[in-house]
């Protein structure tokens, strides 16, 4: 995941952030229905709006303090990568999800207004991906989750 990001504060402690960001997800299945088997591999781009809160601690030490986030983010597909030839399950994906965010970290401060930080990431999408498949009467779901580590500069 690649982005750009702003944060706006609220009180002492208390950040508002959104922002920007690219990223990609990779789903792969395997479907049986006692007829024939299904697999894939679908490739998706997306654009990610994130809107979450960032709580802060009090220093743990000069100049650093630990950080909790939580929010949500929409999250558009710009390109998505089905291969026909692979007679796929699924042949649409959804035009958006919604995720749920999670991140813990620490942030240092080297300046009046710079900051650095580094933690772990978590994403985990809410909207079956499947959007068509070639049976539309299957229960048939796809959700992705994301961890990851995160590092940045804030000025």
């Amino acid at each position: 995941m690649l982005g750009l990001l702003v944060e706006k504060e609220l009180r002492d402690n208390y950040y508002f952030s959104t922002g920007i960001s690219f990223f990609s997800r990779k789903y792969s299945y395997v479907a049986n229905d006692n007829v024939a088997t299904f697999s894939d591999e679908i490739v998706a781009q997306y654009i990610q709006l994130p809107a979450t809160l960032k709580l802060h601690t009090n220093e743990i030490l000069l100049d650093m303090t630990i950080y909790f986030q939580l929010g949500a983010s929409i999250d558009i597909p710009i390109h998505n990568k089905i291969d026909e030839l692979a007679d796929p399950l699924v042949t649409e994906l959804f035009f958006a999800d919604l995720s749920l965010i999670t991140s813990t970290g620490v942030e240092y401060k080297l300046g009046n207004s710079t900051r650095v930080f580094a933690g772990l990431y978590y994403n985990r999408s809410f909207l079956n991906q499947a959007r068509k498949t070639q049976f539309p009467d299957a229960d048939f779901s796809m959700r992705s989750s994301m961890f990851g580590l995160q590092a940045g500069i804030i000025f």
